[in-house]
């Protein structure tokens, strides 16, 4: 074979390897994307769920409340790393919030924000708190 032909077939594989690359690369990145969205959408939902759920203020509205964070609990399993699991597992043994309690439900969140590569910065565990629940004289 003569070397411009060489040089023509290794251009033209070359083209077609980069090409291959390229959309396995691009699909892989989509799938991740996907998944992102799909754990901050649960996530997002379980903290409306729970917000709704402490400001119902009869039967109806607590049902719906509860319907709303058992289906986000529900994609938290499916889409959440271990330590959002572990930390989500603790903060349901708490029972009522108790300000002893704050650093569990903060674990919840920075286990969050750090699955869903949200975690820039480091706020405090009585930050998160009361970003969640308010402040000690005025409970949301």
């Amino acid at each position: 074979m003569t070397e411009p032909l060489l040089i023509a077939i290794f251009g033209i594989l070359s083209a077609a390897l980069g090409g291959v690359i390229h959309a396995l690369f691009q699909r892989w990145q989509k799938k991740g994307d996907d998944l992102l969205e799909q754990k901050v959408a649960a996530y997002a939902a379980y903290f409306n769920g729970i917000a709704q759920l402490s400001h119902a203020s009869n039967e109806a509205e607590i049902a719906k409340s509860n319907a709303i964070v058992a289906e986000a609990r529900g994609r938290v399993a499916l889409y959440g790393s271990t330590e959002v699991l572990e930390a989500m597992t603790a903060a349901f043994h708490c029972g009522p919030i108790r300000d002893e309690d704050y650093r569990i439900h903060a674990r919840v969140v920075r286990a969050m924000r750090k699955d869903a590569d949200l975690a820039s910065g480091s706020p405090s565990d009585t930050v998160l708190f009361e970003m969640l629940f308010g402040t000690n004289d005025k409970r949301i």
